[in-house]
C-alpha cells in the first residue's frame, strides 16, 4: 500500500511539472546570450586597458573611458545597462 501511495505521489508530481513547464522564449534567450557576450567582451577590453595603464603601455585613458561609456549605455531593446546588470548580479550573488 505504501509503494502504491508513493508511486501515485510521484506520478502526480511529474504530471504537475509537465503541465507547468514553459518553453524557452527564443527571442529573450538570444538577447540574453548576445548581452552576455557583449558584457564578456567589454570586461576583457576593460581588463586589457587596465593592465596596459598599470604597466604604462597606455598613453591615454581614453580607451578605458570609452569602454566604460559603452558599459553604461542602455542595451538594445532594454532600458538597463550592462553596468546595472552586473551590479544587480553581484548584489544577488553576495546575498546568497
Amino acid at each position: 500500500m505504501r509503494k502504491v501511495a508513493s508511486g501515485a505521489a510521484a506520478a502526480l508530481l511529474l504530471t504537475f511539472l509537465f503541465v507547468e513547464q514553459r518553453p524557452v522564449n527564443t527571442v529573450q534567450h538570444e538577447e540574453f546570450t548576445r548581452n552576455l557576450q557583449l558584457m564578456k567582451q567589454l570586461d576583457a577590453e576593460i581588463n586589457r586597458d587596465l593592465l596596459d595603464s598599470r604597466y604604462e603601455l597606455l598613453s591615454s585613458y581614453d580607451p578605458f573611458v570609452q569602454n566604460f561609456k559603452k558599459c553604461e549605455k542602455p542595451l538594445p531593446a532594454s532600458k538597463t545597462s550592462l553596468c546595472s546588470l552586473a551590479a544587480a548580479r553581484k548584489k544577488t550573488l553576495s546575498n546568497c
